[in-house]
C-alpha cells in the first residue's frame, strides 16, 4: 500500500478531442510554516529552516529568538502539530484547498472525479442512442 505522507504525485489524465487535462493532487513539496520567523508573505526555501528531519505534518517549536531573527540553532527539538502550510508552488489542487498534511481528502479529489466522468460518460452514451 502507498504511504500517504511520501510526496507521490497523482496525476489523472482525461483525454478529450486531443487536448490532455492533467489535476495535480499530490503536492510536491511543502513545509510547516513557523510565523515567528516569517512575514506576510513566506517562501518555501529558507535559509533558517533546522537541519533536522521533519515532517510535513509537525513544526519545529522555537528555543528563543535572538536578535528577532531565526537561524537554525533558534529550535529545539521539540515539534508541535502544525496548522499552516507553505508550498512551494501555489498552483496545485492541494495548496488551493490547505490539504497538506489530510491524505484522505486527497485521494478523494481523484476519487469524486474517476466517478463524475463514468456518469457523464454513461449519460453521454444513453443520449447518443436515444437521440442519434
Amino acid at each position: 500500500m502507498e504511504n500517504d505522507n511520501e510526496g507521490n504525485e497523482k496525476e489523472i489524465e482525461v483525454i478529450e478531442k486531443k487536448e490532455v487535462e492533467i489535476i495535480e493532487t499530490m503536492e510536491k513539496f511543502s513545509r510547516c510554516r513557523i510565523p515567528e520567523c516569517e512575514g506576510q508573505y513566506p517562501v518555501y526555501n529558507t535559509t533558517w529552516w533546522p537541519n533536522k528531519n521533519i515532517d510535513r505534518c509537525t513544526r519545529p517549536l522555537l528555543k528563543e529568538l535572538t536578535g528577532g531573527t531565526c537561524t537554525n540553532d533558534s529550535f529545539s527539538d521539540a515539534v508541535a502539530v502544525c496548522t499552516e502550510w507553505v508550498y512551494e508552488t501555489n498552483d496545485t489542487v492541494v495548496a488551493a484547498l490547505n490539504l497538506a498534511c489530510q491524505p484522505w481528502k486527497i485521494n478523494m479529489i481523484g476519487t469524486m472525479h474517476n466517478i463524475g466522468m463514468a456518469l457523464a460518460m454513461m449519460g453521454a452514451g444513453w443520449l447518443c442512442d436515444r437521440y442519434v
